[in-house]
């Protein structure tokens, strides 16, 4: 609402009878109101507010001066955001009256402190007159002359004048009223330039308070208030413990640490003990550290428990610890890095290791050469709107007990969900980031490698390093949520190309034994050999994603699904099961979406890919199925073939669509132990050549019915290898239409047969039909039609079953039903 002119004071003289008072200002809480009785605050409960008037449960006594204020908090308990639909004018224009309302009460408050002033000084005058008068009668009265008195008067401050020049004057024995000179002092708050120059300043008392003005003198910062504990014996730290003479300095009341407060002012070359220094001080105070969008270049940092370090770059690149197995530049508190030939990634070293808590890096430029950062065992950390530059390898690993896990998925059949034996770190949110990784002497690099986490976000941003996100083994519920992976180095896509890159340049890899994986929207582009490399993974899901490879030769694929089940006494990984792969858009890649059995043997289940445009830069396939069992391919566009491979189980494939320059749109390998999966309603195009390549193996059965297979300069349906029996039904071949109407002259003698035919483009022998005449009923006739089909052309033999011969030019309707298999080639 608008707030009108108005003064938030009201004063009234009671009468002895009126026990109400109107207010005549705004107001809507008893809480923002000061009620007096002569000055004093009324007494608690004596009082009540109504909305506009102030109710005593008694009258005040007659005379009092009855006063009325409000005062408004210095407060905003509103947090709006753009997301939970806070930000609604209601509760804006309320904020913005709380606002009007102190900006009035402060020109009230200015308005009665001139007042007070005023009276004041008006009273100093009027005692000072009458003052003079007093004494003037009193000398006047004892018969002493003024004159007298000026000479004495001058005496004494002569006499006073020697005593001083010669000796100093004890502040104890100057009185100034009730107290001493010395007692005076102590109560001042001294004002001190440097941190420096406190350590030396002696103090006056046990608890005595100063100001310092800056802590090196070289800015206005790093200063504040500091009070003085006698006989302390802390130790001293120099952030907000210092020396003093006979104790120590303390910083008084210490809010929002920054690097100023350790005396940093981000142009120092290494900052190590005092950065370390700052960050305890603040995390012990529960404070967050603000590096004041300076840089702070150290080679290492143990970090506490609820640290918080913002705005600001951290650069380790002179580290020596992330060269170094297990160790990096930072590390968590409940890790010794010192602890020599300690691997805490082992189980029983990771065992007896305290859980870390709650690190936040908000705003924060990491730099280093690679392995800024190495934590075990935590639960809680944060990466918002952070930025990272660095060279080879990760920047950043994460490690939870994996070590020691009993190694069971061990057959070609063990799809169990394998959770690691001693926990995982948890509660992991990476918002708004950006990671620029190197690609130094071809090795890849990666922000992130997480090694059996859970719970972990990953939200917007950025990632432009070789290998984007790191999802290393036995992690489980990760989402990432508009994740971007945009590789700008196009040296990663060449050396992809030419083959001498290093394997693991990928948008996204998911490691062994990991489960609940989400990957949801955002943008993977020239990524250098796969965009998604799920190895012995389940329960992922990417959906929904935008792909582009813009290079015209890129030898990417989209999704590579890889089983690993235990076949060799080292090689104890499990498989691939429940993948789905939907509404994804992928553009420029040489393969789509591949899945690749292991040793021969089907080990993957449960696989769906759906709904996907899917436009491969080759002529090869845009969807592969081999060694999967209980899979759905559905709904997809495809610039790209369909081929499947060995060694499936049941499947289906169902209303997609693949089109491919030449042979083929559908390529059929040997299926040995394999199935084939029901196919119908698809749509299989080749601009030329042969459609289908029918490998399938001698034996194998199987069936595509209804959609369209169709060659573009009249190729074959089949192309055959070692065929299986195939056959295709009710299909359109983009040739000829299914239903056909033609007039036809017949002439048939009584209970006599003639044989016609017809040309007709895109007819194929092995085919069928049927035809009828139209309206044959009212025509009178008995005729029986048998057709048979050839290539290009029908023939129909047409019988009249009546006494009578027959002789006219009817309407007939051809129904042709398509057919093809390794006989038919078509």
């Amino acid at each position: 609402m608008a707030v009108p002119e108005q003064i938030p004071y009201k004063e009234y003289t009671a009468n002895g009878v009126t026990t109400s008072f109107d207010l005549e200002f705004d107001c809507d809480k008893s809480e923002y109101l000061i009620v007096t009785l002569d000055g004093e605050e009324a007494p608690v409960g004596s009082w009540n507010f109504t909305g506009t008037t102030i109710n005593f449960l008694s009258a005040p006594k007659n005379g009092v001066i009855v006063g009325i204020i409000r005062n408004t908090p210095l407060e905003r308990t509103t947090d709006y955001q753009l997301y939970n639909n806070s930000f609604k004018p209601k509760p804006v224009n309320k904020d913005f009256d709380l606002i009007w309302w102190k900006l009035q009460e402060l020109g009230v408050t200015d308005w009665l402190l001139g007042k007070k002033i005023s009276d004041l000084k008006l009273y100093v005058d009027e005692q000072d007159n009458e003052l003079r008068e007093f004494l003037l009668n009193k000398i006047n009265e004892q018969g002493v002359a003024l004159e007298q008195l000026e000479a004495y008067y001058e005496y004494i401050f002569q006499r006073l004048a020697e005593i001083s020049s010669g000796h100093g004057w004890d502040a104890s024995f100057i009185a100034d009223g009730d107290e001493t000179q010395k007692q005076i002092n102590d109560k001042t708050v001294q004002f001190i330039p440097t941190v420096a120059q406190l350590l030396t300043y002696k103090p006056r008392k046990d608890g005595q308070l100063v100001v310092v003005k800056s802590y090196t003198g070289l800015n206005k910062e790093g200063g504040g208030k500091f009070v003085f504990k006698l006989g302390d014996s802390t130790t001293i730290n120099n952030v907000d413990v210092f020396s003093g003479i006979g104790g120590r300095w303390f910083r008084y009341n210490w809010k929002n640490p920054d690097i100023f407060d350790a005396g940093l002012d981000g142009s120092e070359s290494d900052v190590t003990v005092k950065f370390q220094a700052l960050v305890n001080a603040a995390t012990n105070i529960n404070q967050a550290v603000n590096l004041r969008w300076k840089t702070v270049k150290i080679t290492q940092l143990d970090i506490p428990d609820n640290m918080h370090l913002c705005n600001g770059v951290v650069d380790v690149t002179a580290s020596t610890w992330q060269n170094t197995y297990g160790r990096a530049a930072l590390m968590l508190k409940n890790t010794n890095r010192n602890a020599t030939g300690v691997d805490y990634e082992l189980q029983a070293n990771y065992l007896v290791l305290a859980e870390a808590k709650n690190i936040k890096f908000v705003n924060i430029n990491f730099k280093s050469d690679s392995y800024a950062g190495i934590f075990y065992k935590f639960d809680g950390l944060q990466f918002i709107n952070c930025t990272g530059n660095w060279n080879t390898l990760n920047m950043f690993k994460f490690v939870g007990g994996w070590n020691g896990t009993p190694l069971i998925n061990d057959t070609p059949t063990s799809y169990n969900l394998v959770d690691p034996i001693n926990g995982r770190c948890k509660n992991i949110l990476i918002k708004d980031s950006k990671w620029y990784g190197g690609y130094v002497e071809k090795q890849w690099s990666s922000p992130f490698r997480f090694i059996a986490c859970e719970d972990a976000y990953i939200s917007g941003g950025k990632n432009d390093s070789p290998l984007g996100w790191h999802i290393d083994i036995y992690n489980k519920g990760f989402t990432l949520d508009a994740a971007d992976y945009v590789n700008t180095n196009q040296d990663v896509v060449l050396a992809a190309i030419d083959g001498t890159g290093h394997a693991d340049t990928l948008a996204v890899y998911v490691g062994q034994n990991s489960y609940d994986i989400n990957i949801l929207g955002g943008r993977w582009k020239d990524f250098g050999l796969k965009g998604a490399y799920i190895e012995s993974g389940s329960q992922v899901t990417i959906d929904g994603v935008v792909v582009r490879c813009t290079n015209p030769n890129s030898v990417t694929t989209f999704v590579d699904l890889q089983p690993q089940w235990r076949n060799l006494e080292k090689t104890f990984w499990g498989n691939v099961a429940d993948v789905t792969i939907k509404n994804n858009v992928v553009n420029g890649v040489r393969l789509g979406v591949v899945t690749s059995q292991f040793g021969g043997v089907r080990s993957l289940k449960g696989i769906h890919i759906e709904n996907n445009l899917i436009s491969t830069n080759t002529n090869l396939s845009a969807i592969t199925i081999t060694g999967t069992e209980d899979y759905t391919v559905a709904n997809n566009n495809c610039n790209g073939g369909l081929y499947l491979g060995r060694n499936n189980g049941g499947g289906s494939i169902t209303k997609n669509r693949f089109l491919t320059p030449s042979n083929y749109a559908l390529y059929i390998d040997r299926q040995l132990t394999g199935i084939l999966p029901v196919m119908v309603n698809n749509d299989f195009y080749v601009n030329s050549g042969d459609v289908i390549y029918n490998n399938a193996g001698d034996g194998k059965l199987g069936q595509i019915a209804g959609g369209s297979i169709q060659s573009g300069n009249g190729g074959h349906v089949f192309s055959l290898g070692e065929a299986g029996n195939i056959s295709c039904y009710g299909f359109e071949n983009g040739l000829t239409q299914r239903q056909i109407s033609f007039s036809q002259v017949v002439d048939i003698p009584a209970n006599s047969s003639v044989t016609y035919t017809k040309n007709i483009a895109g007819v194929k022998e092995g085919w069928t039909a049927s035809m009828s005449v139209h309206g044959v009923f009212d025509l009178g006739y008995d005729l029986n039609i048998v057709v048979s089909c050839k290539s290009n052309q029908i023939v129909f033999k047409i019988r009249n079953n009546t006494a009578s011969a027959v002789s006219a030019n009817p309407n007939l309707l051809l129904n042709l039903n398509p057919f093809a298999d390794h006989v038919f080639l078509n």
